[in-house]
């Protein structure tokens, strides 16, 4: 069985902070540029889409696509949008597996994961022998790839 979910996964992990610092980078970046699109003011890309659907669009990918046409005006706009949401998307996959986790598991991705701590350290500060500590490691990504859709319940 090919381990392209795991890596994939401890990629996701790994990238989860910077991508959410980026994330809050190009929320402001996208007020400023809707700024100059609605004078009439939106404060966020979220109140953008809200208003746009209220506005007649009648589904959140419509104004997705709606929003996309009136960004690609501003200068670099559309990669930023496009940078947007494919960050939104990666984000949230994140997020979606990690609600999923019970209090120990999460301890262990925010302790090597997220903060950095080596595995030895993560293993102490967890209180598991270094194999037991593996072992662990490997089912939380395990089940942090099927809540991610990266691995098939089947297939694990």
């Amino acid at each position: 069985m090919s381990q392209n979910w795991y890596k994939r996964t401890e990629a996701y992990l790994y990238n989860y902070k910077e991508w959410r610092g980026r994330l809050k980078v190009l929320h402001v970046e996208f007020a400023v540029a809707m700024a100059t699109l609605y004078p009439s003011g939106v404060a966020n890309y979220s109140e953008t889409l809200d208003k746009l659907t209220r506005l007649g669009s009648s589904t959140e990918a419509a104004a997705i696509a709606r929003l996309m046409g009136d960004i690609s005006r501003v200068s670099g706009g559309k990669a930023m949008m496009d940078e947007l949401l494919d960050l939104q998307l990666k984000v949230t996959t994140v997020e979606g597996g990690l609600v999923s986790l019970t209090a120990r598991e999460r301890e262990l991705v925010e302790l090597h994961y997220l903060e950095g701590f080596r595995h030895n350290e993560t293993a102490d500060r967890l209180g598991m022998a270094r194999t037991t500590y593996h072992e662990f490691k490997q089912e939380v990504v395990a089940k942090l790839a099927r809540c991610m859709g990266f691995l098939d319940t089947a297939a694990s």
